[in-house]
């Protein structure tokens, strides 16, 4: 067989490569956080491709963009979540607009720079580096299965950011006054209040299911699915408090199939919706997501460990966890200032 799964035991999990050998010629392509099941679709896959047109540098100098975005968003698909497959498509889709259906061997640095400075002249340092980091990866992947002999966007360097460490969050006066928006739409008030007490993304709330969440153990669980991945890749458990249950527990109890959607709604139509509500409790610059924020920062400042916000998060990194540990020490300061004597 000429491509093999093997993989390497780490700190942080099993990482599986392919192992490629054709025509006398060896090649290892790493494969990252995948399933087993996953790399193994990959082997077959890459193996047919290896049966219909041989050796993959062998035929870099015809390949188009188009084809390999094809070939790549294949990969994307079984590797990754959703909505990092959406922002992958909406990267090479607009980097293939700017550049044509050109050669892949013709994009060069000088070319992928001249798209950063073409993107800056429309939208923020901010969102071309999410186009860029999404592009990057793509060359990277371009090069490690021998379709380029480097990646063309290595050398290519981000816009300097100004790191945001204060992440914008509802205090207690702010969320009722989003609740009291919110009115009698109950719909909306319960994703609210679901993104308040366990801080899912918005995703995570709209592919949760009832088999998803044990009344009895007061726990729901974020997990991979087919159709849906979560953006570490990996499941966790989130405990549900007082309020919750009882909330989850009223709405089961009108009737529900394990497979069905604990709460039916768009994901486009429910942004639309929050956005409204925000604007008439006068509430600005937040959006679905500052809800999450806000739970990790309320747990950080009742006295949470740091570790404890990263898992209920679910971050794979705890530098990302860190930008609310300005929380604890604001907190606790505040806290000593209120000593009289």
């Amino acid at each position: 067989m000429p491509v093999t799964v093997r993989w390497k035991e780490r700190k942080k999990g099993r990482t599986y490569f392919l192992d490629i050998v054709h025509d006398g010629r060896r090649k290892r392509v790493s494969l990252g956080a995948v399933s087993s099941r996953q790399a193994r679709e990959i082997a077959a896959k890459t193996e047919r491709e290896l049966l219909l047109h041989g050796w993959p540098d062998a035929k870099t100098g015809s390949m188009t963009f188009s084809d390999f975005m094809s070939q790549y968003f294949d990969y994307c698909v079984a590797t990754k979540s959703s909505s990092t497959v959406k922002t992958d498509r909406y990267a090479l889709q607009t980097f293939a607009k700017f550049v044509g259906n050109v050669p892949l061997a013709e994009i060069t640095t000088d070319r992928i720079e001249e798209f950063r400075l073409h993107l800056l002249r429309k939208v923020t340092p901010t969102s071309t580096n999410v186009v860029l980091r999404h592009l990057k990866s793509a060359m990277s992947w371009a090069a490690q299965r021998g379709l380029t002999s480097t990646s063309p966007a290595a050398k290519v360097k981000l816009n300097r950011v100004p790191r945001n460490t204060h992440m914008r969050f509802l205090d207690d006066g702010e969320i009722q006054r989003l609740r009291d928006a919110i009115g009698d739409d109950t719909q909306l008030r319960r994703v609210v209040d679901l993104a308040l007490w366990t801080g899912l993304r918005r995703n995570e709330i709209i592919n949760l299911q009832w088999s998803d969440v044990d009344l009895n153990r007061k726990v729901l669980i974020v997990r991979n699915r087919e159709g849906f991945r979560t953006k570490s890749g990996k499941s966790r458990s989130i405990p549900l408090n007082v309020s919750l249950l009882q909330m989850l527990t009223e709405m089961k109890a009108l009737g529900c199939r394990p497979d069905e959607r604990v709460l039916t709604v768009n994901y486009w139509t429910l942004g639309q919706h929050f956005r409204s509500a925000a604007r008439h409790a006068g509430l600005s610059g937040i959006t679905l997501h500052t809800l999450r924020h806000s739970f990790a920062s309320h747990l950080i400042m009742a006295g949470a460990d740091i570790r404890s916000v990263q898992e209920l998060l679910g971050h794979h990194d705890i530098s990302v966890t860190m930008i609310y540990s300005h929380l604890s020490r604001d907190h606790l300061t505040a806290t000593v200032e209120k000593l009289t004597y």
